[in-house]
């Protein structure tokens, strides 16, 4: 959780870094500067970017494996990518919403199985309190 949050406060800094850099190099007309301004601050976007695909990709596969569901298999080319810098495989964007959504249904589905028994349970205890209160009547 703190790991998002701590790269998501990371790109923000860059950007806080990097804009009046690129507005003053524009405003000087240094194209030069403003192109070495600009790959350094794509350069580091794209690691933290990278930095966050295999972040997400590995909290979803780590609850699509407490929930024992399947994970795509690393074949598959619309699921998975390599990452640009450590050429370690991620989801897709394709990838994470359907391991989303499969990860989405199992909850739902195994909340609705609990849920179903609340009403017996409710029911079951009206029925013992009410048994209780009359043979502690009848005492």
């Amino acid at each position: 959780m703190f790991d998002l949050w701590r790269l998501e406060r990371e790109r923000k800094r860059l950007e806080k870094k990097f804009r009046p850099l690129l507005a003053q190099a524009k405003k000087q007309k240094n194209a030069d500067k403003y192109e070495v301004l600009l790959y350094e601050w794509l350069s580091e976007q794209e690691l933290i970017e990278d930095a966050l695909n295999s972040l997400t990709t590995w909290k979803l596969i780590r609850k699509a494996s407490k929930l024992d569901l399947p994970i795509p298999p690393h074949s598959d080319g619309e699921m998975w990518q390599p990452s640009p810098t450590t050429r370690l495989p991620h989801l897709t964007a394709k990838g994470r919403n359907e391991l989303r959504d499969l990860i989405r249904t199992e909850r739902r589905a195994r909340y609705e199985e609990w849920v179903r028994w609340i009403p017996f349970l409710i029911g079951l205890v009206g029925a013992v309190t009410g048994l209780l209160a009359v043979l502690l009547s009848l005492l």
